[in-house]
């Protein structure tokens, strides 16, 4: 499987900078994860922001058009 493509996802961005990953520790919380947890599905409250920390991860949705899959 391939990283998805931020320039095909209006959801993507490229990923962080070590000083950007700092910055933003400041402002929230690192959370462990474990094979086939989810972390949030369509309906969920909503997150002005998340970031994925580098390592497998599988991504999935049901919206239609969406490049993420």
């Amino acid at each position: 499987m391939t990283a998805p493509d931020p320039g095909k996802d209006p959801f993507l961005a490229p990923p962080l900078e070590a000083e950007q990953l700092a910055l933003l520790s400041r402002y929230g919380q690192e959370r462990p994860t474990t094979a086939g947890q989810v972390l949030f599905r369509e309906g969920d409250r909503a997150y002005d922001f998340i970031v994925v920390l580098p390592g497998p991860s599988a991504w999935s949705t049901t919206r239609p058009g969406s490049c993420v899959s």
